[in-house]
């Protein structure tokens, strides 16, 4: 259930400016639909308008700005944006510092979004206005779509494990708008914590949903159906490392036999 508190958050403003360049969709996700503002990290908003160019990101980013500090203010709390689609989670600190996670999409990045992406945002997240994600792809219908972007997902990540570094996706203008493909080095304690973060959140929920699209009625193999997370055993991040590398292989080769 959500907080009465996030009923009072400001947005107006920032849902302001995305009407003004023609958003279809405003939503929230994560952990701000399940704690109070106090107990979150972050807060994760996607908005999406038809076409994002630099005017409408320039807009855009200012306006999350001053949504952030408006949540800050109501927080006690410091406060930052992020504008990169990818695990980045304030450190941890006193006080720790209140982050909006604005991830911008325009029809175009939108449809190539992965389907199991835009299935589990719609039925989390919270809609704060336009129409839902679910529907945007008429393609979903085929389970060698989810089958096909599950395997991508997961060399994704067990490629950025292996050389030690976070993927994520950035907003480039020139030649055109187009979101891109990155890769930052994960060389803090905190980063490599996101980076194995981000890997075990992305390889469950492609994994499964792939699973049940070819398979709806089987069963996945109950060692490989386990959260990715909890069959890491304690020890240095690299041997976590390593150990998820190995259930990631061990999922593609099950993908590859599906």
């Amino acid at each position: 259930m959500l907080s009465g508190m996030i009923e009072e958050l400001p947005w107006e403003s920032l849902l302001s400016v995305a009407r003004a360049f023609g958003s279809d969709h405003v939503s929230l996700f994560g952990s701000v639909l399940r704690k109070p503002l106090a107990e979150v990290a972050d807060v994760d908003l996607h908005l999406v308008v038809p076409r994002l160019d630099p005017p409408a990101f320039a807009a855009l980013a200012a306006a999350a700005e001053a949504t952030a500090k408006g949540l800050a203010v109501r927080a006690g709390r410091p406060w930052r944006v992020e504008l990169r689609h990818g695990p980045f989670k304030p450190p941890p600190g006193e006080p720790r510092e209140l982050q909006l996670h604005l991830l911008l999409d325009d029809h175009a990045s939108l449809g190539r979004s992965s389907c199991a992406l835009l299935a589990q945002r719609s039925a989390t997240g919270r809609l704060l206005a336009g129409e839902p994600l679910l529907g945007r792809r008429a393609d979903c219908g085929s389970p060698a779509t989810w089958l096909r972007e599950a395997c991508v997902e997961l060399a994704r990540w067990r490629d950025a494990l292996a050389a030690r570094q976070i993927p994520f996706r950035h907003w480039v203008f020139e030649p055109g708008p187009d979101l891109v493909e990155g890769r930052t080095a994960a060389a803090t304690d905190w980063e490599q914590e996101c980076l194995l973060r981000g890997a075990a959140t992305s390889a469950d929920l492609h994994y499964h949903a792939a699973v049940l699209a070819v398979q709806p009625a089987a069963e996945p193999a109950e060692d490989l159906a386990r959260p990715l997370r909890s069959r890491l055993r304690s020890g240095s991040w690299d041997r976590m490392r390593d150990q998820a590398i190995a259930v990631l292989e061990r999922r593609l080769d099950h993908l590859s036999r599906l």
